[in-house]
């Protein structure tokens, strides 16, 4: 299964090696950016020209700028849109990991892992695939390997199969270091426990209880981790296990990943702020992140505080309550580009018995709706690509992603609709499997 992978992305190598200018588009979350960035270092190494745009979806607007290209990478996107592509008159590579049909189309190289029955949901990225990809460039890349885990990390994937593999090689060639600890981020103490999210612990954004807390604690919150004693370290492990939901208290405590390479050293930290700076539209400060470019760090590390107040403001409404159906809550959301974040925080540490939907009607006439699922749900049987695909697709809209997180782009004024098809759709997911497992 590897090795077709391997060969396609070998010949993936050859087509860029072939040309002189490359025009990059690739999606705007920690993922998509980090799968462009690696491009971006390997072809400014071979003197090759690129413009690269980060983009949250794929329209027509976008194809018809693309018409004339001779060489076009899709990164973290293209899979779901194959039909489309073949306008382009050039070449036309996708580099993408989410379900897709085993479909080739004549002019497209398809770079997918589940055509090599890989899966792309947990074993690798689309940051992990360009890796492998510039891998075949010059073997010097992997150098680059840190920037393949913060996508992986940024897309909640769990390190095994070719993420394994990339991470082992990197531990290997000192790219990436690996220890047990505190997986709160980088940063001041208090800061951190503020805006913490994912893990998400009930001091977020109650300034009060975070300094009740510190107190109890006897820590002096304006430190960092590495600051404290390892007293200190004990007591705030322990006060945070004591307070925190069982999600939490899994999350909370794990491998954390040091990218001695790039200009945020925690890998988590760097994931979640590329992320912020991707869904804030500032492109330019996300390729200069992933090139290595320090003059951007301070306006990143802002544009990461701003998008985590956000978050934390909306997730402070959340707790008041959500509406609820038979297998499905929901939730209107009030800022832009915090949907699919927000989703994946409520549905794992808040609401890990339902399927959660967030709702952005902030977008003209297409409501941005993202969906996810806890990993215990995914394991009855829900597989939500399928269902918000099938859902939008009843109400006029389209929408696809992984089993366990997916989106939709539907009419303006479809979402009770679209909802109720979706929690009937999956019903049915979970009573097929509990009958399949009833009668095994």
């Amino acid at each position: 299964m590897m090795k077709g992978l391997q060969r396609a992305v070998e010949e993936a190598a050859e087509i860029i090696k072939e040309h002189k200018f490359v025009r990059i588009i690739s999606h705007y979350d920690a993922d998509g950016i980090t799968a462009a960035g690696i491009l971006c270092n390997a072809l400014h190494r071979l003197g090759i020209k690129f413009h690269v745009s980060l983009v949250g979806k794929l329209d027509s607007l976008l194809l018809e700028n693309l018409l004339d290209e001779e060489l076009v990478i899709f990164c973290d996107m293209g899979s779901g849109q194959l039909g489309n592509l073949p306008r382009l008159k050039g070449t036309t590579v996708v580099l993408d990991h989410h379900i897709c049909e085993r479909e080739q189309k004549d002019g497209i190289l398809h770079v997918n892992p589940y055509l090599f029955g890989i899966n792309g949901m947990d074993e690798v990225s689309s940051a992990g695939i360009s890796y492998l990809l510039v891998k075949c460039v010059d073997e010097k890349n992997v150098e680059l390997a840190g920037l393949a885990i913060a996508g992986a990390l940024g897309d909640k994937q769990v390190m095994t199969g070719i993420n394994r593999e990339i991470l082992e090689e990197a531990v290997r060639a000192g790219v990436v270091s690996v220890r047990r600890g505190l997986r709160l981020g980088a940063g001041v103490i208090k800061d951190m426990l503020l805006f913490c999210t994912d893990p998400y612990l009930e001091f977020a954004g109650e300034p009060e209880l975070v300094e009740a807390f510190l107190a109890d604690m006897k820590v002096n919150g304006t430190r960092r981790l590495n600051e404290l004693s390892e007293a200190e370290l004990e007591r705030l492990t322990a006060g945070l296990l004591s307070r925190a939901s069982a999600a939490s208290r899994d999350a909370l405590i794990g491998d954390v990943y040091t990218l001695n390479f790039e200009v945020i050293k925690d890998g988590a930290s760097f994931a979640k702020t590329l992320d912020a700076v991707g869904r804030f539209g500032k492109m330019g400060v996300a390729v200069a992140l992933c090139m290595g470019d320090e003059s951007a760090l301070d306006e990143a590390l802002y544009l990461h505080r701003k998008f985590q107040s956000r978050l934390v403001a909306e997730l402070k409404r959340v707790r008041e309550g959500m509406p609820s159906s038979e297998n499905l809550r929901y939730f209107y959301v009030r800022e832009k580009n915090i949907t699919g974040v927000l989703a994946g925080i409520i549905a794992r540490y808040i609401s890990p018995d339902k399927s959660v939907a967030t709702i952005n009607k902030n977008q003209g006439k297409e409501t941005k709706i993202s969906v996810r699922c806890s990993r215990t749900l995914l394991s009855q049987g829900i597989d939500l690509a399928k269902a918000v695909a099938t859902a939008a697709n009843a109400v006029g809209g389209r929408g696809g992603g992984h089993p366990v997180a997916s989106g939709a782009a539907i009419p303006e004024g479809a979402e009770a609709e679209f909802l109720k098809i979706l929690d009937k759709i999956i019903g049915e997911q979970k009573r097929a499997a509990q009958k399949k497992t009833g009668n095994a």
